[in-house]
Protein backbone atom coordinates (compact mmCIF):
# COMPACT_ATOMS: atom_id res chain seq x y z
CA UNK A 1 0.00 0.00 0.00
CA UNK A 2 2.73 2.36 -0.15
CA UNK A 3 1.70 3.07 -3.56
CA UNK A 4 -1.21 5.09 -2.50
CA UNK A 5 0.76 7.67 0.25
CA UNK A 6 3.21 7.83 -3.09
CA UNK A 7 -0.25 8.56 -5.29
CA UNK A 8 -1.32 11.23 -2.65
CA UNK A 9 1.45 13.29 -2.43
CA UNK A 10 2.45 12.74 -6.34
CA UNK A 11 -1.68 14.69 -6.29
CA UNK A 12 -1.12 16.98 -3.88
CA UNK A 13 2.22 18.29 -5.19
CA UNK A 14 0.85 18.73 -8.86
CA UNK A 15 -2.46 20.52 -7.52
CA UNK A 16 -1.12 22.48 -4.70
CA UNK A 17 0.57 25.05 -6.58
CA UNK A 18 -2.56 25.28 -9.22
CA UNK A 19 -4.71 26.15 -6.17
CA UNK A 20 -2.67 28.58 -4.94
CA UNK A 21 -2.85 30.34 -8.59
CA UNK A 22 -6.19 30.11 -9.02
CA UNK A 23 -6.94 31.11 -5.22
CA UNK A 24 -4.88 34.79 -6.30
CA UNK A 25 -2.73 33.74 -2.87
CA UNK A 26 0.70 35.08 -3.63
CA UNK A 27 2.17 35.16 -0.26
CA UNK A 28 3.96 38.33 1.40
CA UNK A 29 4.07 39.60 -2.48
CA UNK A 30 0.39 40.15 -3.16
CA UNK A 31 -0.84 43.24 -4.41
CA UNK A 32 -3.70 43.50 -1.14
CA UNK A 33 -0.96 42.68 1.84
CA UNK A 34 1.74 44.89 0.74
CA UNK A 35 -0.61 47.71 0.40
CA UNK A 36 -2.34 46.98 3.82
CA UNK A 37 1.39 47.14 5.01
CA UNK A 38 2.17 50.28 3.76
CA UNK A 39 -1.15 51.63 4.60
CA UNK A 40 -0.21 50.49 8.06
CA UNK A 41 3.71 51.59 8.26
CA UNK A 42 2.06 55.07 7.00
CA UNK A 43 0.40 55.30 10.09
CA UNK A 44 3.06 54.21 12.19
CA UNK A 45 5.30 57.15 10.75
CA UNK A 46 2.82 59.69 11.07
CA UNK A 47 2.78 59.20 14.43
CA UNK A 48 6.35 59.30 15.09
CA UNK A 49 6.58 62.37 12.76
CA UNK A 50 3.73 64.22 15.16
CA UNK A 51 6.13 62.65 18.17
CA UNK A 52 9.69 62.60 17.55
CA UNK A 53 11.15 63.97 14.31
CA UNK A 54 14.59 62.89 13.84
CA UNK A 55 14.74 60.17 16.71
CA UNK A 56 15.63 57.32 15.84
CA UNK A 57 12.33 55.84 15.47
CA UNK A 58 11.73 58.33 13.46
CA UNK A 59 14.35 57.84 11.01
CA UNK A 60 13.83 53.85 11.60
CA UNK A 61 10.17 54.04 10.60
CA UNK A 62 10.79 56.71 7.28
CA UNK A 63 13.59 54.67 6.00
CA UNK A 64 11.25 51.13 6.55
CA UNK A 65 8.45 53.59 4.75
CA UNK A 66 10.95 54.02 1.54
CA UNK A 67 11.99 50.07 1.42
CA UNK A 68 8.08 49.56 1.13
CA UNK A 69 7.64 51.68 -1.31
CA UNK A 70 10.59 50.32 -3.44
CA UNK A 71 9.27 46.52 -2.71
CA UNK A 72 6.08 47.20 -3.87
CA UNK A 73 7.09 49.06 -6.86
CA UNK A 74 9.40 46.72 -7.74
CA UNK A 75 6.89 43.45 -7.27
CA UNK A 76 3.91 45.51 -8.60
CA UNK A 77 5.09 47.87 -11.45
CA UNK A 78 1.59 47.75 -13.04
CA UNK A 79 -0.10 48.57 -10.35
CA UNK A 80 -1.11 52.47 -10.58
CA UNK A 81 -0.13 53.04 -7.33
CA UNK A 82 3.52 52.28 -7.99
CA UNK A 83 4.92 55.70 -9.22
CA UNK A 84 3.13 57.23 -6.55
CA UNK A 85 4.85 55.18 -4.33
CA UNK A 86 8.11 55.80 -5.23
CA UNK A 87 7.77 59.47 -5.32
CA UNK A 88 6.68 59.28 -2.31
CA UNK A 89 9.73 57.34 -1.34
CA UNK A 90 12.05 60.52 -2.70
CA UNK A 91 10.39 62.43 -0.95
CA UNK A 92 10.75 60.73 2.46
CA UNK A 93 14.39 60.67 1.41
CA UNK A 94 14.92 63.86 0.84
CA UNK A 95 12.63 65.50 3.95
CA UNK A 96 13.13 62.86 6.47
CA UNK A 97 16.80 61.19 5.64
CA UNK A 98 18.21 63.93 4.29
CA UNK A 99 19.19 61.05 1.53
CA UNK A 100 19.94 62.91 -1.70
CA UNK A 101 21.29 60.43 -3.61
CA UNK A 102 18.69 58.00 -2.63
CA UNK A 103 15.96 60.60 -3.44
CA UNK A 104 17.54 61.17 -7.06
CA UNK A 105 17.57 57.22 -7.83
CA UNK A 106 13.81 56.96 -6.63
CA UNK A 107 12.95 60.35 -9.25
CA UNK A 108 15.01 58.76 -12.09
CA UNK A 109 13.35 55.40 -11.50
CA UNK A 110 10.36 57.11 -11.89
CA UNK A 111 10.89 58.81 -14.88
CA UNK A 112 12.48 55.66 -16.41
CA UNK A 113 9.97 53.49 -15.00
CA UNK A 114 6.36 55.50 -15.88
CA UNK A 115 7.81 58.57 -18.51
CA UNK A 116 3.96 58.86 -19.30
CA UNK A 117 3.34 58.95 -15.41
CA UNK A 118 1.48 62.63 -14.31
CA UNK A 119 4.36 62.89 -12.18
CA UNK A 120 7.44 62.18 -14.07
CA UNK A 121 7.69 65.48 -15.36
CA UNK A 122 7.65 67.00 -11.78
CA UNK A 123 10.12 63.73 -10.85
CA UNK A 124 12.79 65.56 -13.88
CA UNK A 125 12.35 68.86 -12.43
CA UNK A 126 13.22 67.62 -8.86
CA UNK A 127 16.09 66.09 -10.02
CA UNK A 128 17.29 69.19 -11.21
CA UNK A 129 16.44 71.02 -8.17
CA UNK A 130 17.55 68.75 -5.84
CA UNK A 131 21.21 68.23 -7.80
CA UNK A 132 21.30 72.12 -7.64
CA UNK A 133 20.37 73.22 -4.22
CA UNK A 134 20.98 70.51 -2.26
CA UNK A 135 24.04 68.83 -4.24
CA UNK A 136 25.38 70.90 -5.77
CA UNK A 137 26.01 68.77 -8.98
CA UNK A 138 25.12 71.36 -11.71
CA UNK A 139 26.17 68.88 -14.32
CA UNK A 140 23.47 66.75 -13.40
CA UNK A 141 20.64 69.39 -12.93
CA UNK A 142 21.49 71.02 -16.22
CA UNK A 143 21.42 67.11 -17.82
CA UNK A 144 18.19 67.30 -15.76
CA UNK A 145 16.61 70.14 -17.27
CA UNK A 146 17.66 69.20 -20.66
CA UNK A 147 15.87 65.80 -20.40
CA UNK A 148 12.93 67.69 -18.96
CA UNK A 149 12.69 70.02 -21.69
CA UNK A 150 13.48 67.36 -24.73
CA UNK A 151 10.74 65.52 -23.27
CA UNK A 152 7.61 67.77 -21.98
CA UNK A 153 8.99 71.27 -24.31
CA UNK A 154 5.05 72.38 -23.95
CA UNK A 155 4.56 71.96 -19.82
CA UNK A 156 3.34 74.46 -17.95
CA UNK A 157 6.91 74.54 -15.90
CA UNK A 158 9.10 74.58 -19.43
CA UNK A 159 9.74 77.73 -19.03
CA UNK A 160 10.55 78.21 -15.30
CA UNK A 161 13.24 75.33 -15.97
CA UNK A 162 14.56 77.06 -19.09
CA UNK A 163 15.59 79.70 -17.04
CA UNK A 164 16.00 77.58 -13.70
CA UNK A 165 18.87 76.12 -16.37
CA UNK A 166 20.46 79.46 -17.51
CA UNK A 167 21.08 80.48 -14.44
CA UNK A 168 22.71 77.38 -12.58
CA UNK A 169 25.26 78.00 -9.77
CA UNK A 170 24.66 81.16 -9.82
CA UNK A 171 23.19 83.71 -6.81
CA UNK A 172 20.60 85.92 -7.93
CA UNK A 173 22.85 88.93 -7.14
CA UNK A 174 24.99 87.72 -10.15
CA UNK A 175 22.28 88.32 -12.63
CA UNK A 176 19.39 90.78 -13.31
CA UNK A 177 16.65 88.91 -10.57
CA UNK A 178 16.54 91.93 -8.86
CA UNK A 179 15.73 94.53 -11.09
CA UNK A 180 13.19 92.45 -12.34
CA UNK A 181 11.49 92.70 -9.26
CA UNK A 182 9.21 96.25 -9.08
Amino acid sequence: MPNRGLARLLLFSLFFPALTAVSGCEGEYSEDRMQQEIEQKRSDFQEKTEDKRGSDAYLDAARDMVDRYHEFAEHHPDNPESADYVYRAAMIQTEALGDFDGALESLQQLVDTWPEHERAPFALFLIGYTASQYMHDYDRAEEAYEQFLDKYPDHEMAESIAYEKEHLGRSPFEYDFWDNIE
